[in-house]
């Protein structure tokens, strides 16, 4: 009887809560990783002057002494990759310049499409102290998340642009690790 009792205790002091299942969020959508190692600086809203479309905006630092590796945000295929030359920007700066402004300075877009047909796109910003990126994908080329495909010589800063509706999973100040971090989660639209 007296073990009886004491198991019949334990168990209460091991028993689960119950979770109501309505009251839990289901996502049915796809993580966005962090593609490179760094910090959060400056989270926002971006609207595209050309479509109209609204991206959430994270700005993202890469310190010298951080991993310069790029790795793929998700399983996604390269839609476009192009360079444009400008003045370089500290990397110090890339929380306070404008959005207007920031297109005066070099920097390197990527588009991205996920297998589930959802773009991203992404700015390597020209760094004062390191040099444009190095990638080795090219447009066509296919990859699995957290996949290396490239380098940034001693870092510099990126802008990550994901569509709306999403959910930004980090905040500012945030130290993130690339291929590791989960920066967002896409919503599924249907």
């Amino acid at each position: 009887w007296p073990f009886l009792c004491g198991g019949g205790f334990l168990l209460w002091l091991h028993r689960r809560y119950d979770i109501p299942w309505r009251d839990t969020l289901k996502n049915d959508g796809e993580i966005f990783l962090s593609p490179i190692a760094g910090e959060v600086v400056k989270i926002g809203m971006w609207t595209d002057p050309e479509d109209g479309k609204s991206y959430g905006q994270l700005r993202l630092r890469m310190n010298l002494t951080d991993n310069w590796g790029l790795h793929l945000p998700s399983s996604s295929e390269m839609e476009f990759l192009k360079e444009f030359p400008g003045k370089s920007l500290s990397r110090r700066e890339i929380g306070l310049v404008s959005d207007e402004n920031l297109i005066t300075y070099g920097h390197t877009d990527m588009l991205l499409r996920s297998k589930n047909g959802v773009g991203s796109r992404m700015r390597f910003v020209h760094c004062v102290n390191g040099r444009s990126p190095r990638i080795w994908m090219k447009s066509g080329d296919r990859g699995r998340g957290a996949a290396c495909f490239g380098h940034y010589p001693f870092g510099g800063s990126l802008i990550v642009y994901v569509p709306q509706p999403s959910d930004i999973l980090v905040v500012e100040n945030e130290k993130i690790e690339a291929g590791q971090t989960v920066l967002a989660v896409f919503k599924s639209t249907e």
